[in-house]
Parts: structure tokens; C-alpha cells; sequence
């Protein structure tokens, strides 16, 4: 198991409020895809991920202590 800090922005946070406040997640995932899956967050919801502070992808490996940031897809016009 790994602990990992997940920070939520926007619509994400508002359907998730439980991690509003949570610093460290503990974690079997191996990659950001896998840890959008535990978290019941649906890819297409997650627009842009962060891992210590630089653009991942879906198969971006994570590991244990890292810093996790999701926002969600932005509207607007």
C-alpha cells in the first residue's frame, strides 16, 4: 500500500467532498488511471492530473508519498 496526498478542484470536490480535507490516501494503485478507477472517478471526468507538480497521464506510474492533483473538464464560453 502506498499513502499518497489527492487534491480535488472544482465540480471533482463538490462530488467528493470527503477528500476536501484528506491529506494522505492510502493506495494499491499503481498508476493515476488505476487510482481514478478506486477513487470512482470516471476518466472522462478528470481533464488534467498533476503528480508533484507535473502534467501525468492515465498511465502515469505513482508512487508512494506523491502529490496528486485532479481537476475536472472546464466549461465555459
Amino acid at each position: 500500500m502506498k499513502k499518497v496526498s489527492i487534491s480535488l478542484y472544482g465540480t471533482l470536490r463538490m462530488k467528493k467532498p470527503d477528500f476536501a480535507d484528506r491529506d494522505l490516501v492510502q493506495t494499491r494503485a499503481t498508476s493515476v488511471g488505476e487510482l481514478l478507477d478506486e477513487l470512482n472517478i470516471p476518466k472522462g471526468q478528470a481533464a488534467i492530473v498533476f503528480v508533484n507538480e507535473k502534467r501525468a497521464r492515465f498511465d502515469s506510474e505513482i508512487q508512494d508519498g506523491n502529490n496528486i492533483k485532479i481537476f475536472p473538464m472546464l466549461g465555459g464560453g
